[in-house]
């Protein structure tokens, strides 16, 4: 019974992994983040100048084939700005997306398969969390800290935590009723071990889709951020470009059309695979 029960998990995940591939949005998407992924890694190969190097063109200088994004009004390659801008959006995304992912696991997992006074205080500080205003807390983390592509990726990523810990904590109190967690325990194994062999592989689903959605909300968070002149002046950012477009919008608008284009469209694409990845995990798709 343990054993057939225990498989469900990998069933589940191959027939969501095919469910996922037949879905034309999620598989476009899903391209569209691995090209961005390789444009940042390989960003000082693609990008033909220095992202924040002024003067390497005329300033305000339209798309054209010198210059295929424009140039600002300090004369700075506007493609080469998206592309370390890119780097620097999945940075902060990728760190964010991944400490939530973890820490909201480890939390929820905790508190769900022990239960009692552990899980009310994992939920308790989880909560604590919550109720902090994101935006406001990463104006002041900023104003203390300094501008810092890393401490905001960090600071982001523990305020998502309660996003993932809560759903994992949910759906491991579902499952520590389950034959085969009951199981695993009459076996003598600890805590750990069912968290790990019974327990995750049931959670993981929910915590992979609801970490994808943090990690497009930490990419607009930093853009808002640098939007509002928070960000690392050393790095590129979509949201520092989008402020330094708003007093050429008439005059120059490629300066606003390509960062801006540039967000939606990694949101967007991180959004649709999140969707793919809630359907993909989804237990109906068991039984298909």
């Amino acid at each position: 019974m343990a054993s057939r029960v225990s498989t469900i998990p990998r069933r589940q995940w191959t027939h969501g992994l095919r469910h996922f591939t037949s879905s034309k949005l999620a598989g476009i998407s899903a391209a569209i983040l691995v090209l961005v992924v390789i444009i940042a890694l390989a960003a000082p190969l693609i990008a033909p100048y220095p992202p924040l190097q002024t003067g390497v063109s005329p300033a305000l200088i339209p798309p054209s084939t010198t210059n295929l994004f424009g140039t600002d009004d300090l004369g700075r390659d506007g493609f080469s700005a998206i592309v370390f801008g890119a780097r620097t959006a999945l940075t902060v995304g990728g760190i964010a997306g991944f400490v939530a992912f973890a820490v909201g696991i480890l939390l929820g997992c905790w508190g769900g398969l022990r239960g009692g006074r552990v899980d009310d205080f994992l939920m308790r500080v989880v909560e604590a969390f919550q109720v902090l205003p994101v935006f406001f807390v990463m104006l002041v983390i900023a104003s203390v800290f300094g501008p810092s592509t890393e401490v905001t990726a960090l600071v982001l990523g523990l305020l998502a935590v309660p996003s993932v810990a809560r759903l994992v904590r949910a759906e491991a109190l579902a499952l520590r009723e389950a034959d085969y967690v009951a199981a695993g325990y009459a076996l003598g194994n600890t805590h750990l071990t069912v968290a790990f062999r019974h327990v995750l592989p049931g959670v993981l689903g929910t915590a992979l889709t609801v970490s994808s959605l943090e990690v497009a909300s930490a990419i607009l968070t930093e853009a808002g951020l640098s939007f509002l002149g928070f960000s690392d002046s050393n790095v590129a950012s979509w949201g520092a470009m989008l402020n330094n477009s708003r007093q050429f919008l008439s005059s120059a608008w490629w300066m606003a059309v390509f960062p801006g284009a540039a967000i939606a469209v990694v949101v967007l694409s991180i959004n649709s695979v999140a969707e793919g990845l809630a359907n993909m995990t989804n237990p109906r798709l068991v039984q298909r």
